[in-house]
């Protein structure tokens, strides 16, 4: 299985991952391994954006793998609920 190191990490960070996930009731390495499959388990909004594009057809692959999206005009609102996904309007 793979390994991971993160260098240079702020002393402010590990403080505060270090105590998340001491009230967390696991080791900073349980914690931060939950919260990386955490996250690699949602896709990213560059990945929802080109799959929705693909469907309605916005998009038009380039032979370097590089994607050219037609977008209309759009506003980034913040989750009415809190911290979350962020909501995306056209114009």
């Amino acid at each position: 299985m793979p390994s991971l190191r993160i260098r240079n990490l702020p002393d402010e960070t590990y403080t505060v991952l270090r105590r998340r996930a001491t009230q967390e009731g696991k080791r900073l390495q349980q914690y931060l391994l939950a919260e990386l499959n955490r996250l690699a388990a949602h896709p990213t909004i560059l990945d929802l954006g080109v799959t929705t594009l693909a469907k309605i057809g916005c998009f038009r692959p380039m032979l370097d793998r590089q994607i050219t999206i037609r977008l209309p005009k759009l506003h980034l609102l913040p989750n009415p609920n809190g911290p979350g996904p962020l909501r995306l309007l056209g114009r």
